[in-house]
């Protein structure tokens, strides 16, 4: 869609400035980058440990007797 704008005094020129104006205004899509910190090993190492003392435990000391 253009449009002529034809200027022939200061009057009209600052109108069609106003009009310019008005029509370039567009919202700027802005693009973050969030930078994320994995700390999943914090929980993974001591669940793997205790995991594994479960079943060193069900070995040894909690062992039923049938």
């Amino acid at each position: 869609d253009a449009k002529y704008f034809r200027a022939t005094d200061t009057e009209s020129l600052r109108g069609i400035y106003r009009e310019i104006d008005r029509l370039e205004k567009t919202t700027i899509e802005e693009k973050g980058y969030v930078e994320y910190k994995e700390l999943f090993h914090l929980f993974l190492i001591p669940g793997i440990i205790i995991l594994l003392l479960e079943f060193i435990l069900k070995a040894t000391l909690l062992r039923k007797i049938p």
